[in-house]
């Protein structure tokens, strides 16, 4: 099974992405996710690799990191943490290592978890896992979600709230890249 493949996603002509000198390597994210989602953590991706796959125009650049929105329940963390360290990444909050069981007073005001994981290679995957979000509750997002292969994609508008606080004021929402607006 191929998570990349599946999904569709498009990968930018010349580029290998294997062996990409910026941006994450997609097929590790790909695969990350996959296990994330047969070990049955609920997540919803968001942020610039999310837009990324929605898209079907090819960017200038490749997503840096992985961001996903999950639930704010204690549960649920730990099963995320305890599979990332499984999977061999450290889990951050704050620069506080984190381990299970997590003290849900802890993480509380924290806003989300930081995953890192450095391949043999010296290569660099960060997933930011945000489980407390004043613009987007993880409910809302899941009832929104777009379904792509076996993962769940914010929608167009929720990948909007939540990145207009640090968006231009100028610059285009992300749903209008996504689905330019015809005159």
């Amino acid at each position: 099974m191929n998570p990349v493949a599946d999904l569709g996603i498009p990968l930018i002509p010349g580029v290998r992405v294997e062996s990409q000198d910026s941006g994450i390597d997609l097929v590790e994210a790909a695969n990350l996710l996959a296990a994330l989602t047969e070990r049955g953590v609920s997540f919803v991706i968001v942020g610039s690799l999310a837009s990324y796959w929605l898209s079907s125009n090819i960017p200038e650049r490749l997503p840096n990191d992985i961001d996903i929105l999950v639930p704010n329940q204690i549960a649920s963390l730990n099963l995320l943490v305890q599979c990332l360290l499984d999977m061999e990444f450290v889990v951050y909050s704050w620069g506080d290592q984190i381990r299970t069981p997590i003290d849900p007073d802890h993480l509380r005001g924290r806003f989300y978890l930081r995953a890192i994981r450095v391949s043999g290679s010296g290569g660099r995957l960060v997933l930011d896992a945000t489980y407390e979000s004043p613009l987007l509750p993880f409910a809302d997002a899941w009832q929104r979600r777009i379904p792509v292969s076996q993962f769940a994609i914010a929608s167009p508008a929720d990948l909007n709230r939540l990145q207009w606080p640090r968006q231009p004021a100028a610059g285009p929402a992300i749903d209008e890249l996504l689905h330019p607006l015809t005159p």
